[in-house]
């Protein structure tokens, strides 16, 4: 969520120079998608997806096959860490004995726009 800032901190004077920045969007999308527990497709295409997708980002070898178990035990370097134009997605899914609920983040202007081609 987003809260307002509701300081008061005074209006720049006339001759200081204030750097414009690109404020029309943030940098990071999240999307959620809900659907029935026993639509197991398209969460095997946006699993798919996101293990391409960081395989690719985090420069391993994409000519393996990797299980999801093998692609948990990757660590980041320091440098992956801190580099926030890393198109990595990451997320997280929920369920309930007849709902799933699964999150996806990642950079807006990156592989986000692949995710919400798979959900349609």
């Amino acid at each position: 969520s987003c809260m307002a800032d509701e300081s008061n901190a005074a209006e720049p004077a006339e001759e200081e120079v204030v750097q414009e920045t690109n404020t029309r969007y943030e940098k990071f999308y999240r999307i959620v998608v809900v659907m029935e527990l026993h639509q197991v497709e398209m969460l095997r295409k946006l699993l798919a997806l996101v293990a391409r997708q960081n395989v690719v980002a985090a420069q391993l070898d994409s000519d393996r096959n990797w299980t999801h178990e093998e692609l948990e035990m990757v660590r980041l370097t320091e440098e992956q860490k801190s580099d926030q134009n890393m198109d990595t997605l990451t997320g997280f899914v929920a369920m309930d004995e007849s709902t799933r609920i699964i999150v996806v983040e990642g950079l807006r202007d990156g592989a986000m726009g692949e995710v919400i081609k798979t959900v349609g």
